[in-house]
């Protein structure tokens, strides 16, 4: 079934196959745990769940619009290693519990060029802390993106805070990408990891 209105979307019961909001945090059974912010489709987590079955990964998309295709992925093809959330990222401690997460992959995020929006970004220090404490010490975040401003802030961003050591990466296409990444892939793509410290 595809729900076009946002209105029939909201009141819809996706069951298990969804969640929107927990009475604590959640539990993984597995030693490895994956994170990624704003998933959009889910292409890419769809497809990295699938081929390692023995990781949980955990897709957070607050368009609950976009996230359809993902979820009927989840159910037709029984990815039960899959944890799909509808929710924004400032909410992620009600989900996560501290020092959960092996990795987190922030993959073209929204810009948000305009300075009184910045906010907003998912790199902004606000949100680097928030990460800080769901990783485990050595863990991970991965970020990419096309837009050299919200790069180069980003790696402000990610320097001034003492949680992480930064690294700049030479991006090399994986695997599996997201949707946006096929689409702009003749674009420049900025790519770097923060590591816990």
């Amino acid at each position: 079934m595809r729900l076009r209105h946002k209105k029939d979307i909201e009141n819809f019961d996706f069951g298990d196959q969804l969640i929107k909001q927990v009475d604590q945090p959640l539990v993984f059974n597995t030693p490895k745990v994956i994170l990624e912010i704003g998933v959009g489709k889910g292409s890419l987590i769809k497809n990295s769940a699938l081929n390692n079955p023995t990781i949980t990964y955990v897709a957070l998309e607050y368009n609950l619009t976009i996230l359809q295709s993902l979820i009927k992925a989840k159910t037709v093809e029984k990815i039960n290693n899959l944890i799909i959330i509808n929710n924004q990222a400032l909410n992620l401690p009600d989900f996560l519990s501290f020092s959960s997460l092996d990795e987190i992959w922030l993959n073209f995020s929204d810009p948000w060029l305009k300075k009184r929006y910045h906010k907003r970004r998912l790199t902004y220090p606000t949100y680097l802390n928030i990460y800080a404490n769901l990783l485990k010490s050595q863990g991970v975040i991965y970020f990419k993106t096309d837009s050299s401003s919200l790069f180069n802030d980003s790696l402000t961003y990610f320097q001034s805070n003492s949680n992480f050591q930064v690294e700049v990466l030479t991006y090399e296409k994986g695997a599996f990408c997201t949707e946006y990444e096929i689409k702009k892939a003749d674009l420049p793509i900025y790519y770097l990891k923060g590591v816990k410290i």
